[in-house]
């Protein structure tokens, strides 16, 4: 099951995302709306997809963003924002953001661009177990 975490710091929000994405089955749900938290439990976490708000009190989007860039954690990101600001839009996309939605979001859009999330994430984990299995051969 693919392991997304949501960090947003309104709590309707997460509990929306939280039971709409659990209703579909297919995700295994983690919701954080406290930011400052945001990078002991990404690297702890083993996450595979991360929701994320821009805007929120201690520590922003942006932020975590760098985080995950400097530290090579490979974790698809979706940004959700309320705000529509173009330059932020560019820098989380710079910083390797996957998709970028406006609040409200559409259901229908966020579910397609999960699945795409997901088929690219199968498609890596093919990939490198692949990679491995050929220098395992090498070695023999």
């Amino acid at each position: 099951m693919t392991r997304v975490i949501i960090i947003d710091d309104d709590q309707s929000i997460l509990n929306y995302l939280r039971l709409f994405l659990l209703q579909t089955g297919k995700f295994e749900i983690k919701t954080l709306n406290d930011s400052k938290k945001a990078f002991d439990v990404i690297r702890k976490g083993n996450f595979d997809i991360l929701l994320l708000d821009m805007y929120m009190p201690s520590v922003n989007g942006l932020d975590i963003l760098r985080y995950i860039k400097e530290q090579n954690i490979d974790l698809v990101t979706i940004v959700l924002t309320g705000v529509e600001d173009i330059d932020l839009a560019i820098a989380a996309m710079k910083l390797g953001t996957f998709e970028y939605f406006l609040k409200p979001i559409d259901d229908t859009k966020l579910l397609n661009v999960l699945d795409t999330a997901v088929e690219k994430i199968k498609i890596k984990k093919t990939k490198k177990q692949s990679k491995e299995t050929l220098s395992i051969k090498a070695l023999n």
